[in-house]
């Protein structure tokens, strides 16, 4: 399976600290920097059209209301999320952080009338606490990290766990839509895009080709994502 690795890096973290990040980045994925193969996207984006038969429009948060989350914010982390119309009775749900505050533990209630794949990810070792609305069918949990990742779930989904530690490949941790458009000079300093701004810009495309290939073998749509780098808690009822 193909690697995806992409971080948001918070405001006070500074340019020395995100540069030994991506350098032990560099240094654990070895072979994986290669470039990946390329192949057809499934995967909605804000920038790039995509085939008629995949046609995914986002959707104005306004008009539905925001989901409650537990994003710390307060430490000037930010949380994002966005929505796609898909067609189909179910659709894929992804949830990314890198950690889930100092107790390791992440709430996640998803009370949206439908049938769910939720495919969870952070870099540290999370318990993911999951429950599911009358109206909710759960089918299934892949959840992908760098530390272990453990589910708990209030309903009889197939659930699947990686760890990077164990010798899995997946994700290691997404808080940001990894949209190939997105530029290293429109979200980092330019002396760190000077030097390292392929290497960003490769960890983004990763990241998409592993969503990619998620959506591929499950034969969904992503529907929703969202994310904030610490995150301990996230509602969906809409």
């Amino acid at each position: 399976m193909i690697v995806g690795i992409e971080f948001a890096f918070p405001a006070r973290m500074g340019n020395c600290a995100r540069l030994a990040l991506l350098l032990l980045l560099a240094a654990a994925c070895g072979e994986d920097l290669e470039e990946p193969t390329p192949f057809e996207s499934r995967l909605p984006t804000e920038s790039e059209d995509v085939d008629a038969a995949q046609r995914t429009d986002f959707i104005d948060f306004a008009d539905i209301g925001s989901p409650v989350h537990g994003c710390n914010v307060d430490a000037g982390y930010s949380f994002e999320a966005k929505r796609f119309e898909t067609s189909g009775s179910e659709s894929i749900r992804v949830v990314g952080t890198y950690q889930a505050g100092h107790a390791g533990e992440f709430t996640l209630h998803v009370a949206e009338p439908g049938r769910f794949a939720l495919v969870l990810t952070a870099h540290e070792s999370v318990r993911w606490n999951i429950s599911a609305g009358v109206n909710t069918e759960i089918t299934r949990v892949i959840a992908m990290g760098y530390g272990h990742q453990q589910v708990v779930v209030d309903s009889p989904a197939v659930v699947t766990t990686m760890a990077h530690r164990d010798g899995e490949r997946g994700l290691r941790g997404v808080s940001r839509w990894p949209d190939p458009a997105r530029q290293c000079e429109n979200e980092m300093p330019a002396a760190f895009c000077a030097d390292f701004g392929g290497v960003w810009q490769q960890e983004i495309r990763r990241t998409h080709d592993v969503l990619n290939q998620l959506a591929k073998e499950l034969d969904l749509p992503i529907s929703g994502f969202y994310g904030c780098y610490d995150m301990d808690s996230l509602s969906l009822t809409r």
